[in-house]
């Protein structure tokens, strides 16, 4: 607990830590008022464990950019339960061995290996199989007339083309996707077991890492084309991988994968559809499409937050944070603060610059961020160019969460034609 001084528990602290509040989007009003008045402010709403919320942009930067004075030891973000785990729950939860769960040195040394298998030239070769996989989802919808863009378009790219790079069957594709959008998604009643959002989160959490295990130790023996069996058989100075290490890697490259380019295809397309003149701007200019992505990012915050636990006593916009502390560094905001982008609350498909926390920043920043932004730029392609009436044709839902931002459903129309050649 914090000796500083604490606010009293009042509506500001339950709005922060209810995630009704943020699938209501009432959200962004709270956080400009926060950056103005109170940019680093103690919470204690309804959270497990009182926290500081962090909102201004150079703060966040700050935090996210010193992993010694701020450990991802529990994870990059807040735990649903304040108790520590022991040992076991730690092995268990993948703490330690999940690259967003570790700190430097140990951080590094899981990572350093896999960068170079997601540069942006080793991603490259892969636009081809993308693009397959784009034409593949157009050539679904197009004769329909209507979809939903969530299920039928923006979460089948990164399902397919992140299980096909891991080597996952194609009849196991559903499996996968429910277990990653439940165990993330915990909050929201409609995954929940029991009404348990921990018990949600630990066994959907669990049953992915026991199907990537499997698959990784079936890799290790006998290797075949897949990023599974890279990840089994790799020799980090001239040893193999722990077992825990490789599990974990192949959960969190198809947890993280499945989920960012979802997330900001459907957002982006219903914010373009509520903004048809920008639309049009990135219709008739193509050109724009890589700032277009980096605006998309900013808009939708994947990751509404990054959660670390102060290992020191320091100062952060004029307040003292305890060690032991609780952080979390609201990128929701960040990514909306006037004072580093001008007219935030407008989505501009030219922004620049775009210094946005989307993707996160420091040695924790998105490994897979090349990957996502060639399978956005060819998804978008693909929807503007071939689907130039769609419309929003029902209400859409939102998660129920304050950590992700995740449209569940998003019903839309369009004039009937016929499928794109693939």
């Amino acid at each position: 607990m914090s000796s500083g001084t604490t606010l009293p528990k009042d509506q500001t602290d339950r709005q922060l830590t209810d995630p009704r509040f943020f699938a209501s989007g009432g959200h962004h009003d709270l956080f400009r008022r926060l950056r103005k008045e109170e940019p680093v402010r103690w919470t204690d709403g309804d959270a497990p464990r009182p926290f500081w919320s962090v909102s201004r942009h150079a703060d966040c930067v700050a935090i996210l950019k010193d992993p010694v004075t701020f450990s991802s030891r529990l994870g990059g973000l807040m735990p649903l339960s304040a108790r520590e785990p022991n040992e076991q729950e730690m092995r268990a939860g993948g703490y330690g061995f999940i690259p967003t769960h570790t700190d430097p040195p140990r951080h590094m040394t899981l990572r350093r290996p896999f960068n170079k298998f997601f540069s942006a030239p080793a991603i490259a070769p892969m636009i081809a199989k993308v693009q397959n996989s784009v034409d593949r989802i157009m050539a679904d919808i197009l004769p329909r007339g209507e979809c939903d863009l969530v299920d039928d378009v923006a979460a089948q790219l990164p399902t397919r083309i992140v299980c096909d790079m891991m080597g996952v069957p194609p009849q196991d594709l559903a499996r996968i996707r429910h277990h990653c959008a439940a165990f993330l998604g915990a909050q929201d009643p409609a995954y929940q077991i029991d009404g348990d959002a921990l018990k949600t989160q630990q066994v959907n959490m669990r049953a992915l890492f026991d199907y990537m295990f499997e698959l990784a130790m079936q890799r290790r023996g006998a290797p075949s084309d897949d990023f599974t069996s890279v990840i089994g058989n790799l020799e980090v100075d001239g040893e193999k991988l722990s077992e825990a290490d490789v599990g974990w890697w192949c959960f969190s490259i198809v947890a993280a994968g499945l989920e960012t380019t979802r997330d900001c295809v459907s957002i982006g397309m219903l914010e373009l559809l509520g903004n048809p003149g920008e639309m049009e701007r990135l219709r008739a200019d193509p050109g724009l499409m890589n700032l277009a992505i980096d605006e998309v990012v900013r808009w939708v915050n994947p990751a509404m937050h990054k959660f670390r636990i102060a290992t020191r006593d320091v100062d952060i916009g004029g307040k003292r944070i305890r060690a032991g502390d609780w952080v979390v560094a609201w990128l929701v905001s960040a990514n909306r603060d006037e004072s580093v982008f001008d007219d935030p609350y407008r989505f501009d498909v030219g922004r620049k610059p775009n210094p946005h926390l989307g993707f996160g920043v420091g040695e924790h920043s998105c490994i897979g961020r090349h990957l996502a932004r060639m399978e956005m730029q060819l998804m978008f392609q693909a929807l503007i160019e071939h689907i130039p009436d769609m419309r929003q044709a029902g209400e859409c839902e939102w998660l129920v969460s304050n950590k992700h931002s995740v449209l569940k459903t998003l019903p839309v129309r369009f004039t009937p034609r016929p499928a794109v050649a693939a």
